[in-house]
């Protein structure tokens, strides 16, 4: 880096990245020749980095560097036309990075998808699904002949399209759905249905100690305040968690819920999905990197009711949070170990 007395005044808008790199500083580039637009800070741009080109986040941006002009770089292409990261996402990272002295673009990936680290768009907000074709519309009832499954799924479609795994809870193979793609009969889609956030089973009755806690955590839902429940196992801090979370929900907010081990999720998942008629999202380091995607984009977007999540899940972006439980907060697995040292 040059001396601080060289700094040059530029024509051009300058922008500051986070690259990804161990080094603790922002990073000043111009913007892609020949663009003429506008970018927001928390938008993902390419940029070139020595020999490799990496993704990077546009922080501010300057009309000065401590560079001079001859020495800047152009980025190599703009991947967003609308940042990724909310204004107090946007805060938690910076502040993150300065409080455990990490590398600030080794920290702000840490709020974007697998996915989106590597310069992918954000993924469709929507479950994989599938749909008729015009072809497959045309098709008179009960056909194709001899393909009995081929023809029960088409007929099933004529009313709507239908999630994929839906498909496969109805005994619909992928080999089935696959023969009918290869026929232009049916071809995948995304299928967003945003329902009524609401309660499936009736709570459990509270003993006095449980409506205490209930009643308390209900009444700050609409300031920031901090609560420890404390219970031994089988106490029923779980239904504590279910009544306020249904509270929550029925205010159009979504409640996050961080879990101190992968293999409580399966268990935790399998409970709020009886108890709520809501999107219920895991993320785990166990889950593939497009569930990953589609999870991270259903919470930003507000899709997703309730996320689940071990200690990483903190910075998931969630434009109508309204909870946070943490849940046996006192575990030491909330803490990294490795990179960025924090503690959920």
């Amino acid at each position: 880096m040059t001396d601080t007395a060289q700094n040059i005044s530029h024509d051009q808008t300058i922008w500051r990245c986070a690259v990804p790199t161990p080094l603790r500083r922002l990073f000043d580039y111009l913007p892609p020749e020949g663009w003429s637009g506008n970018i927001e800070p928390g938008s993902r741009v390419r940029v070139p980095f020595g020999h490799r080109i990496l993704v990077a986040i546009v922080v501010s941006q300057a009309r000065t560097s401590d560079l001079p002009s001859a020495r800047l770089r152009h980025c190599a292409a703009v991947l967003d036309t609308k940042p990724l990261y909310s204004t107090s996402l946007n805060q938690l990272v910076q502040w993150a990075a300065e409080y455990y002295q990490h590398p600030v673009g080794e920290v702000w990936p840490l709020a974007l998808s697998p996915g989106e680290r590597r310069g992918h768009p954000e993924r469709p907000l929507g479950s994989p699904g599938i749909k008729l074709t015009l072809r497959g519309g045309g098709l008179a009832p009960n056909t194709p002949h001899g393909a009995p499954k081929q023809a029960s799924l088409i007929d099933l479609l004529r009313t709507d399209p239908l999630k994929l795994d839906k498909a496969r809870a109805l005994g619909f193979q992928r080999s089935v759905i696959n023969a009918l793609i290869e026929k232009n009969l049916v071809e995948t889609c995304e299928i967003v249905r945003p329902e009524p956030w609401q309660t499936k089973t009736a709570p459990l009755p509270a003993n006095p100690e449980q409506q205490s806690a209930i009643d308390s955590v209900r009444s700050s839902l609409h300031h920031f305040q901090v609560h420890l429940l404390y219970g031994i196992t089988g106490s029923g801090k779980t239904e504590v968690y279910l009544q306020t979370i249904a509270t929550c929900l029925n205010q159009g907010r979504q409640a996050l819920v961080l879990l101190p081990e992968i293999a409580l999720t399966p268990q935790t998942l399998a409970r709020f999905e009886a108890r709520f008629e809501a999107p219920v999202v895991a993320l785990h380091s166990g889950i593939g990197d497009a569930a990953r995607d589609r999870a991270w984009a259903a919470a930003r977007h507000g899709h997703a009711a309730i996320i689940l999540g071990t200690r990483s899940t903190v910075f998931v972006p969630m434009n109508r949070l309204g909870l946070i439980v943490v849940d046996e907060e006192h575990d030491a697995a909330f803490i990294q170990q490795d990179g960025l040292r924090y503690s959920g």
